[in-house]
């Protein structure tokens, strides 16, 4: 909770999100030490320097600006503020005031153009995100018995991929991608998803054609095809040993993102209740994950995996959405 008010107090919400690049976050992040620094360096270069033609400075100053802050208020009192340092330095002051107003407002301009394009790249980025994740809440929905399993796997994924030591964007992308894993089963018959006994080779059949069916629903989404979340999707299911589906990748065929969903997604499976299953016991689900290691399962993904069970123990589904019918 700390981290998350921590963020909000140092990233306007307008300006938050997974997909940022790092860089625009670090920018962000100390935007009024940077501001702070820009200002101090136009005095150094017009004192300390010959402060001759700074057109391309303020201009690169107001791009930043545009880049790091999100408010109509901050871009008009930054724009002006800016202009008035820079006549203040000046050696012929303020000669003119429609000269001024006119470069005041040409600065605001270019700060208006950058600041709404990086909200409305965030926005296009995030309205893709809410709707394939109530896609995802409209699946599990179907079926109350693996209901927010979607959510269980995306954090297990998440928390794999954190232990692996990769990058903020890729634990984010691949947390994306296990919250759609099981986007295809939107496309599987409701009397098979919720069937109470165990199923027949038949429809057994038809489950296992649900990667394909969510990687046909959000292929064309090209932020999906560039991040690993397509590759989540179809491979999730595909095993060490070439004995998954759907089609039968071995080892370092398969993507990093369904090495790690595999893992969360059997994970969450084994210890969530189904029609026809208990609960099954923690050490046990635990020992059969760890026991596919090599066969079923990535080497590296299960070290990591290890690694998080060690540290957490059975606090790790304290956290366990399930919304379960106790009288079935």
């Amino acid at each position: 909770m700390r981290h998350n008010s921590e963020n909000k107090w140092y990233i306007p919400k307008t300006f938050q999100g997974p997909y940022l690049h790092p860089v625009v976050k670090k920018l962000i992040r100390y935007r009024y030490i940077f501001f702070s620094l820009i200002l101090l360096g136009m005095w150094v270069d017009h004192k300390v320097c010959s402060g001759e033609n700074m057109i391309g400075l303020y201009i690169l100053v107001m791009v930043f600006l545009g880049i790091t802050f999100p408010y109509i208020w901050q871009g008009v009192l930054q724009s002006f503020l800016v202009t008035l340092v820079k006549y203040y330095l000046a050696s012929d002051g303020f000669d003119n005031l429609l000269v001024f107003l006119f470069e005041w407002f040409s600065y605001f301009a270019i700060w208006y153009a950058l600041s709404s394009l990086v909200k409305k790249n965030i926005e296009k980025k995030e309205s893709v995100i809410r709707i394939t994740t109530a896609f995802a809440r409209a699946l599990d929905s179907r079926d109350r018995y693996t209901a927010c399993h979607s959510a269980n796997v995306a954090r297990y994924a998440e928390m794999i991929a954190k232990e692996m030591g990769l990058s903020s964007k890729k634990c984010s992308d691949i947390k994306l991608a296990a919250q759609l894993h099981d986007i295809g089963k939107i496309g599987i018959p409701e009397q098979i998803l919720n069937k109470p006994t165990k199923l027949t080779k038949e429809e057994f059949d038809i489950i296992k054609t649900h990667p394909n069916v969510g990687y046909n629903i959000l292929k064309d989404i090209k932020r999906f095809q560039q991040n690993g979340v397509l590759d989540g999707i179809l491979f999730h299911h595909e095993r060490e040993n070439g004995s998954g589906y759907p089609n039968g990748l071995k080892s370092d065929e398969i993507p990093l993102v369904a090495k790690i969903i595999a893992v969360a997604d059997s994970f969450d499976a084994i210890t969530s209740k189904r029609i026809y299953r208990n609960e099954s016991i923690f050490d046990d689900a635990v020992e059969e994950i760890i026991s596919g290691k090599g066969t079923f399962y990535d080497q590296e993904v299960i070290i990591a995996f290890e690694k998080i069970i060690g540290r957490e123990g059975k606090s790790i589904l304290h956290n366990k959405e399930l919304h379960v019918d106790e009288n079935v």
